[in-house]
């Protein structure tokens, strides 16, 4: 594993690069997933992740070489097919839940370092965008008052139209069962309606992202006060300014209420280094923020539900 200084004791072996790889190992044992996952484990509703698990845990283990890598051109062993089924890939949550990936899960320095700086974005703390230290602080507790929002833009309203012909369902890690917001697919309707559900849910208009996040607040109102918005998006930035002024709008003229904040993606203040990571940023807002809502067919929204 790649990471940060471990705990006395920890025997979890360390990730190595490449090219160490290929010089410690110039003749390793090749396996290939086509070999291993079998069209049931791919795409049968009735295989759950666990099995899969099983097999490779199983197949790994019988290799009896310590050099051992997955054919690159072929499959990945979990594809899409597994994550979009909820049925299949939540029986192995008990498991990841409690790995280390989860359990000893923290954010780089750099990101630590990028939210500190744009930390004024996302609670009012007293500190300015300048301010800085060297002293390491508590970033875990949550953010009181703090709304973050997912909204995808670009490849994914074509994306969102072909899950629309597929019917699919939710990401797998958008559909715990303790999560308020469910997903039906839609049954007896014709395939203009059928696109509607989906984009609505998926890709939606600024006047249903507006209408989705008044409902939110309104029913929020008696155990939380949410005064602060963040809008993780890759919209671009004269449509973001455009769904942000609807946004305060809104809440003004139909709540009765004024947003001390609202803030997006594109108002980050990242260093170069950090621009390649602005992602990484958002997803570290959305685990402090008191409410999230997020795109139930997007990993990204998963990914930062489970981290």
């Amino acid at each position: 594993m790649v990471g940060g200084p471990r705990a006395p004791g920890d025997d979890t072996p360390r990730a190595v690069n490449k090219h160490f790889f290929e010089k410690v190992c110039p003749n390793p044992t090749v396996i290939r997933v086509s070999d291993v996952n079998t069209d049931d484990m791919r795409f049968s509703d009735s295989v759950p992740a666990t099995y899969v698990f099983d097999k490779w845990v199983e197949t790994i283990n019988a290799v009896d070489d310590p050099c051992l890598m997955l054919d690159p051109n072929g499959n990945q062993i979990f594809e899409i097919w597994i994550f979009g089924n909820n049925n299949r890939m939540l029986t192995l949550w008990p498991f990841i839940s409690n790995s280390l990936i989860l359990i000893g899960w923290d954010w780089s320095p750099l990101i630590h370092a990028a939210y500190r700086r744009n930390r004024h974005f996302f609670e009012q703390s007293g500190f300015s965008s300048t301010w800085n230290s060297s002293v390491l602080e508590d970033l875990q507790p949550m953010i009181e008052g703090l709304l973050a929002i997912h909204v995808r833009r670009g490849d994914f309203e074509e994306h969102c139209r072909n899950l629309a012909s597929w019917e699919a369902e939710w990401n797998a890690w958008n559909s715990f069962p303790e999560l308020i917001d469910k997903f039906e697919k839609p049954k007896d309707l014709s395939s203009e309606d059928v696109l509607d559900v989906y984009l609505q849910r998926c890709y939606p208009s600024i006047q249903q992202i507006v209408d989705k996040v008044r409902r939110v607040r309104q029913e929020s109102l008696p155990t939380h006060d949410l005064r602060y918005l963040y809008i993780m998006t890759n919209g671009p930035s004269a449509w973001v300014e455009e769904l942000k002024a609807s946004l305060e709008r809104d809440s003004r003229e139909n709540l009765g209420l004024r947003w001390e904040s609202v803030k997006s993606s594109r108002d980050l203040e990242l260093t170069w280094e950090e621009k390649f990571v602005a992602q990484a940023v958002d997803m570290f807002a959305a685990q402090k923020a008191e409410v999230i809502i997020g795109n139930g067919v997007s990993s990204y929204s998963g990914n930062y539900l489970i981290s």
